[in-house]
């Protein structure tokens, strides 16, 4: 997340432009900014939606899942970096615009805000159903510059809860057919 810079002028020369912004290290820090606010209501209504249960079985896929009955994903993780490569289930762009750049470099950045959930999958005996039982969830800004990443730190929020797989995989599947048919 950015904060804006007011147009510094003196003696009618522009000295400091808005388009210039400076990272935002802590989820404090980012809350008090547009849009921030906004994409941590959307997370926090909408975290059982399809997308974060996509999210959420790319993961466990990518963690090396093969369909056991129990399998947990996040636990080892501390930092935003290890969030963002095992668990992060859903994002949400802050620039405001396109061509941000950071303040000391000039280096083109886009921000966004990450959602990263720290849990087990497990059958729920009341459906049957595949479900991803959500332990914790950690939240925390990155921003990405060309080929590199910053993160700031973790606000870990103890939202607990479940998310059912089901449908993803039924969907993954389904794709995953489609694309062996059409080779």
């Amino acid at each position: 997340m950015f904060e804006s810079a007011e147009t510094m002028t003196a003696f009618g020369e522009t000295l400091f432009e808005p388009e210039v912004y400076v990272p935002i290290n802590t989820i404090d820090q980012a809350v008090g900014f547009n849009p921030c606010p906004h994409a941590l209501a959307d997370f926090r209504d909408s975290w059982s939606c399809p997308e974060a249960a996509d999210g959420i079985l790319a993961n466990l896929d990518r963690a090396g899942w093969h369909g056991e009955p129990v399998f947990s994903v996040g636990y080892m993780a501390g930092t935003a970096e290890e969030l963002d490569a095992v668990c992060r289930i859903r994002d949400q762009s802050l620039s405001s615009f396109s061509g941000q750049r950071d303040y000391t470099s000039g280096a083109p950045v886009r921000s966004t805000l990450q959602m990263a959930a720290v849990g087990y999958i497990c059958v729920c005996p009341e459906t049957n159903h595949r479900v991803f039982q959500i332990d914790c969830v950690g939240f925390y800004v990155k921003h990405q510059y060309d080929d590199q990443a910053v993160f700031s730190v973790v606000q870990w929020g103890d939202m607990r809860g479940r998310v059912d797989l089901e449908d993803a995989i039924q969907r993954r599947d389904m794709r995953s057919a489609s694309l062996r048919r059409a080779s």
